[in-house]
């Protein structure tokens, strides 16, 4: 029995099969064939099966069906907009990005990735090996940081705070202003997750 993320997923899937799949490889300037358009999301290759919408990533030299935060960013990704938006070059913090969104959406506030956050403490230069191995751009500003590609020129800033004796382990994830114009405000919690399953399944 399919689950109401894979119904959600299917969904947006059939959605897709709508659209007018040559104006968005246009817009986007995205590769294609006959089959399939391809893309990348957070620095891994995708692609999205034109004849059922299915989204896939490559995973060890083959392609398997994408999960739902991924799958979920792309559909929103390439039908929120249908011209390319201009990043701002101004990183916000990812919980304020619901004042600019006024949506009542929010995810358990501080505590959505606390979970995980108490798994990566003491795991800072793990952390730094993990986003040198995915190509991810080191920053500073923190105990461990990247700058992730997200989608064409659309970034995000991933900054870690290691645990000590006063504060918990901290992810802080630092959004373009921009990227409302780019995806809803709730995919952007997609994505964020998106990130920390990656993270997590490369600890």
């Amino acid at each position: 029995m399919a689950t109401n993320h894979e119904k959600m997923r299917d969904e947006m899937s059939l959605r897709f099969l709508e659209s007018d799949q040559d104006e968005i490889i246009r817009a986007f300037s995205l590769g294609c064939d006959s089959e399939h358009i391809f893309l990348s999301f957070l620095g891994d290759d995708m692609r999205i099966v034109r004849s059922s919408g299915t989204v896939e990533v490559s995973e060890n030299g083959r392609w398997i069906p994408a999960g739902f935060d991924d799958s979920m960013c792309v559909y929103d990704l390439l039908s929120f907009s249908r011209e390319p938006v201009a990043v701002s070059g101004e990183y916000v913090n990812l919980k304020s990005l619901s004042a600019l969104s006024g949506a009542a959406f929010s995810p358990a506030g501080n505590s959505f990735f606390s979970k995980q956050e108490a798994l990566l403490a003491g795991k800072a230069d793990r952390l730094k090996e993990i986003f040198a191995s995915r190509g991810w751009e080191t920053c500073s500003g923190a105990d461990a940081g990247c700058v992730i590609p997200v989608f064409k020129d659309l970034k995000l800033m991933l900054r870690f705070w290691d645990a000590d004796e006063d504060f918990p382990a901290m992810l802080q994830f630092m959004w373009d202003r921009s990227v409302l114009k780019m995806m809803h405000y709730e995919t952007v919690w997609f994505a964020s997750s998106a990130v920390v399953r990656r993270i997590m399944s490369d600890i």
